[in-house]
């Protein structure tokens, strides 16, 4: 029943076994939807840190702005896998 868009975090339909087995888990947490930072101009050249921690501080905000009203977050996940060498402090 009803229309499924398939997307990169749910790319098939779950099948009705599957919807009651995940209703009937009890619930650890929530995970929202993930927040890409760029660190790369349009041109693939690396961002100079300035430039890098506001394009985090975009992304923060972002993020923030798809929490419910007056919730914050718990923890945050940051992953540089894909451009190490551009890491910024983020204390």
């Amino acid at each position: 029943p009803g229309n499924f868009e398939p997307s990169p975090w749910l790319p098939i339909r779950w099948g009705q076994h599957q919807v009651k087995e995940f209703d009937a888990a009890p619930v650890l947490g929530y995970l929202h939807r993930p927040i890409k930072a760029s660190m790369q101009d349009e041109n693939g050249k690396r961002l100079k840190p300035a430039l890098q921690a506001k394009a985090l501080q975009a992304a923060w905000i972002q993020a923030l702005d798809t929490l419910p009203e007056g919730q914050k977050p718990v923890r945050v996940f940051y992953d540089s896998t894909n451009n190490p060498e551009a890491e910024i402090a983020l204390n």
